[in-house]
């Protein structure tokens, strides 16, 4: 019995059952290893990008204190031209970022086809009897697909999270340690809900997907069958099994619409409400002089990025 190739279908597998898992990137460490150069340079364009993000935070300080200030339109003129200059960095950064991503997601695509290609064309015509050509060809061109959004995508949401996360924690520590430390306190608060209920979200869309695949295989079994089917004058009584499997998956469908609807919502309120608590305590401090509004306005900001970064990793 001849194995079927290693190359493509090994990694699809992965993606397929594991998702953004370590486990996926060791096996296109192989891959990626001849192109050290060109990843390099997308961390180094991923952590500059990250950077000006963090950078926009500072800026909209100094754009409000400063900008808006008493020094007349020199100082305006400045903040404006600080966060000109971060989002043209940040414009050039997340070009090359997208560039050099996406050229690795189709090198190691092209490398990886063709070597399934070769391994294909050294086996037996036995191999090709017991599994179908088109299944092959879906092997080689589709499915290798997966890991050009698993290197383009998914690696660099990834890592810019990450540096994103850090920075924004360390920012905010370092903008107000007092209202970093309350955010700390409410970050459970809102959090652990939302966690709960997302498995539940989760789980329903499991079940939506084993629905799919009972459709996927009574629709085979029919197709595959359909002289018998017709003989037998089967038709209405096999359209009314469908239609059965169809109902079903349309009812745990719209329980996870629901779901997840109700989940959109909790995020919305959990999260407006404490950032509403921040405002509130901060607008409080800058009431009394203890804060500024650049410090305040820069500290929402940060809260708001690590927020949808922490999301992120859910």
């Amino acid at each position: 019995m001849f194995r079927e190739p290693n190359y493509a279908e090994t990694v699809t597998t992965s993606v397929a059952s594991k998702g953004h898992s370590l486990g996926i990137l060791k096996l296109l460490i192989t891959y990626l290893s001849p192109y050290k150069w060109v990843v390099f340079k997308s961390i180094i364009a991923i952590l500059v990008a990250s950077l000006a993000v963090l950078g926009l935070g500072q800026g909209i300080r100094v754009f409000i204190d400063q900008g808006f200030g008493t020094e007349g339109f020199g100082s305006l003129y400045e903040a404006l031209g600080l966060m000109v200059f971060l989002i043209i960095v940040l414009s050039v950064a997340s070009f090359c970022r997208v560039y050099y991503l996406a050229w690795l997601g189709e090198r190691v695509v092209a490398d990886i086809r063709f070597k399934t290609f070769n391994h294909l064309l050294s086996l037996s015509h036995s191999f090709f009897e017991e599994r179908g050509v088109g299944d092959l060809i879906s092997r080689l061109l589709t499915d290798t697909t997966l890991i050009q959004i698993i290197i383009g995508t998914s690696v660099a949401i990834a890592l810019r999270n990450a540096f994103l996360l850090i920075g924004g924690l360390l920012l905010l520590f370092i903008t107000s340690p007092k209202l970093t430390f309350i955010l700390g306190v409410m970050l459970p608060i809102v959090l652990l809900p939302i966690i709960f209920y997302g498995k539940r979200v989760k789980a329903l869309s499991q079940g939506s997907q084993e629905r799919i695949g009972k459709l996927g295989v009574f629709s085979e079994e029919i197709f595959e069958a359909i002289k018998t089917v017709q003989s037998f004058v089967r038709e209405n009584y096999e359209s009314q099994n469908f239609k059965v499997l169809i109902e079903s998956y349309f009812e745990k469908a719209i329980l996870q619409v629901k779901a997840r609807s109700f989940l959109t919502m909790m995020v919305m309120m959990l999260i407006f409400g404490c950032l509403c608590c921040v405002v509130w305590l901060g607008g409080l401090d800058v009431k009394t002089g203890e804060f500024s509004a650049g410090d305040l306005t820069s500290f929402l900001f940060y809260a708001l990025l690590v927020g949808g970064c922490s999301r992120g990793y859910q």
